[in-house]
């Protein structure tokens, strides 16, 4: 019997200013993602660290890298993992279409904190 492969995970941490500093922000959302892999024998392949101080909120580099990865083969991960789908996409219509072209290469999204509906999983 030949054993499956644990699920890759890339986690996408971002935080603002307040209400924490945003180095407490951004250990508290990853000490949370490891938890959820630990729990679901899940393992954290990458963290994307994107800090929005200084920057508008639709304007974030590391996001669109990292989504600009996932259209390479073989993909780099199986799970984008976010502590709440706020921190993917506040845009229903945005959730939904980056959603369903995660779901085409074979990734899922999921959300620590709150579900992500059935239909964009």
């Amino acid at each position: 019997m030949s054993k499956a492969r644990a699920q890759r995970v890339c986690f996408y941490a971002r935080c603002f200013l307040s209400p924490a500093p945003p180095c407490e922000c951004f250990h508290e959302q990853i000490a949370r993602a490891r938890h959820w892999c630990a729990e679901r024998g899940a393992t954290l392949v990458d963290l994307v660290v994107e800090d929005l101080v200084g920057i508008e909120a639709f304007n974030r580099p590391r996001f669109n890298v990292m989504l600009s990865r996932t259209h390479r083969l073989p993909v780099p991960f199986d799970v984008l993992l976010v502590d709440t789908r706020r921190h993917f996409s506040r845009s229903t219509r945005r959730l939904t279409y980056s959603a369903e072209c995660l779901r085409r290469q074979g990734i899922r999204l999921e959300a620590i904190a709150d579900k992500i509906p059935a239909n964009l999983a």
